[in-house]
């Protein structure tokens, strides 16, 4: 090969080396919004879980606080012999 050839050569696999450089960017870029989307759905996921269980739990609460009262008020209503 000729001077001109190689030189020719080397300026095209530089070319294709930034190229691959700018596209490896984008890609780094696209795997980082990929990333955080992942994130931001299980943080929404987890918060709706916890206030669902929230709710369960304060449910579970005032069923037994009514039951409570209930059988309280019901053992001091007995008549005593």
């Amino acid at each position: 090969m000729t001077q001109e050839n190689l030189s020719k050569t080397a300026s095209n696999e530089t070319m294709v080396q930034m190229k691959n450089k700018g596209q490896g960017a984008f890609e780094y870029l696209l795997m980082l919004g990929g990333i955080v989307m992942i994130a931001v759905i299980v943080i929404v996921m987890v918060q709706s879980a916890t206030s669902k269980a929230n709710i369960a739990i304060a449910e579970s609460e005032a069923d037994y606080l009514r039951f409570i009262g209930e059988s309280v008020r019901n053992a001091l209503s007995w008549p005593i012999s």
